[in-house]
């Protein structure tokens, strides 16, 4: 067959390929990882009627769910099977990697996915690690849509997360459907791992305002001022930030993470350094978040002590 022969097949396979894939019906919902978000959203997806299939690698929330209406799988690749759109819900790329690409003794979902499927990185991790995830998924047929999530446990529990999405928006209207129910806003970005670095934007922003919360209330203690008495003070004035107003909030969701506040510092310190990754990448001097992180070094040895 000639070169020119085999670009007309080939372009007639694309053509093909591509219109199989949009004509697929997305109706049925996985959502891989039952943790501290991951359990929230998938209750709020099934009380949306919502077909469900999830995956936790302990059976004590995957049995919740179950009693709450949605289908178990036995495992991350049976739920690849059996699904249109898979949320995936973990805590870091390691994860990740291991439910998406796995090992030759465990593949992971993409070798099991169909062709058309939509695979949503709800995890927060590196851009670069979400365009390699895309790329591995593009291999197989299978979008791959990048969507942090904002809000915490009291977000997650009202279905008010803020996602923020990288991908092809037209993917995204594809599996608008399954990402609504756990949502009060969706925000299309740019291409994949936009959403990542948006995520990231957000989480510098609410580290660094946190330690100036937690700061002002040392200050203000020290001075026998009451914190509840000083909260009201910086939310009614140019100081007022998300963080002052919900700063109970915060503190109501460290005590659910596992690990406690000492999670809280492992998640957040994971976070700022991929950050602080994304800004060397690009030559970005971002000198406060850099304090930041440090300021969390002690806390995050503790954690990852405790989980030793």
């Amino acid at each position: 067959m000639t070169d020119i022969a085999t670009g007309a097949a080939a372009s007639r396979r694309s053509r093909f390929d591509s219109v199989l894939r949009y004509s697929i019906a997305m109706d049925r919902v996985g959502l891989i990882g039952l943790g501290t978000m991951g359990g929230p959203m998938a209750s709020n997806i099934v009380r949306a009627g919502l077909d469900l299939t999830v995956f936790d690698v302990r059976a004590e929330p995957a049995a919740r769910l179950a009693a709450e209406g949605a289908s178990v799988a036995r495992s991350a690749a049976e739920l690849g099977r059996t699904v249109d759109v898979i949320l995936l819900v973990v805590v870091d790329e390691a994860q990740a990697d291991a439910v998406l690409v796995g090992s030759p003794e465990q593949p992971g979902v993409l070798q099991f996915a169909a062709p058309g499927s939509v695979v949503v990185v709800h995890s927060t991790i590196g851009p670069q690690a979400c365009r390699r995830l895309a790329d591995l998924a593009a291999a197989r047929g299978i979008d791959l849509l990048d969507a942090p999530i904002s809000g915490g446990p009291p977000g997650a529990r009202a279905g008010s997360l803020a996602v923020m999405v990288g991908g092809d928006e037209a993917v995204l209207d594809r599996c608008r459907f399954a990402i609504e129910p756990v949502s009060a806003e969706i925000v299309h970005v740019g291409l994949v791992g936009a959403g990542q670095l948006a995520k990231l934007a957000n989480n510098m922003v609410l580290a660094i305002t946190m330690q100036a919360v937690h700061e002002a209330l040392m200050l203000g203690r020290e001075a026998g001022i009451d914190p509840d008495l000083l909260l009201q003070v910086l939310g009614s004035g140019a100081a007022d930030s998300w963080t002052v107003r919900h700063w109970r909030d915060i503190g109501e969701s460290a005590r659910v993470y596992p690990g406690g506040a000492e999670g809280v510092a492992a998640l957040t310190h994971k976070d700022l350094a991929l950050a602080l990754a994304a800004a060397q990448q690009g030559g970005i001097d971002v000198p406060v978040t850099e304090l930041t992180s440090q300021l969390l070094v002690g806390p995050y040895r503790a954690a990852q002590a405790q989980a030793v």
